[in-house]
């Protein structure tokens, strides 16, 4: 390890998968599964100084699994 935080998303060392990888669900079908599961996430953008400003969403599926965001402005 370093004393350095590492400031970059995936620089991280060559980690191979464990299990036969053709039987993972895809990421498109694991993000199907959360969104049937949940009913509300979170929003994040960063405001002017930098910091993570984050707003509650409610959210659905619709007949043909497409997602549906209820957003206001409140």
């Amino acid at each position: 390890m370093t004393d350095t935080p590492q400031l970059e998303h995936g620089d991280g060392p060559d980690v191979s998968p464990v299990g036969e990888t053709h039987s993972f669900p895809s990421d498109a079908e694991l993000s199907r599964s959360l969104m049937a599961t949940s009913s509300s996430g979170v929003l994040s953008t960063l405001g002017a100084e930098g910091y993570p400003y984050g707003s509650l969403v409610s959210h659905m599926v619709d007949n043909f699994g497409n997602p549906v965001i209820l957003i206001s402005d409140l």
